[in-house]
């Protein structure tokens, strides 16, 4: 049990390097990411079932697919980075 610690920490050692300078990025996208369900749960409240709410909602969809597809991404490209350790 302790090597899978030590392998886990690895890795977030490799990721931590590789991406360090990127983690403003990372910030912004999970601030906007709030702001969008903020703003869906806005006019859920007090606008349900209007077309102002339908936007918000396929705005936020969208955005944890694609969130969803960047991690995919991340994980295949750690994967060939684990590889070449």
């Amino acid at each position: 049990m302790t090597s899978n610690i030590l392998d886990y920490t690895n890795i977030v050692d490799v990721i931590a390097s590789r991406y360090k300078n990127h983690y403003i990025l990372f910030i912004f996208q999970i601030a906007t990411f709030l702001l969008i369900i903020a703003l869906a749960a806005f006019t859920h409240i007090c606008y349900p079932g209007t077309v102002i709410y339908g936007f918000w909602r396929l705005v936020c969809e969208l955005f944890v697919i694609t969130l969803q597809l960047e991690f995919d991404l991340g994980m295949s490209n750690l994967l060939e980075l684990s590889k070449s350790i």
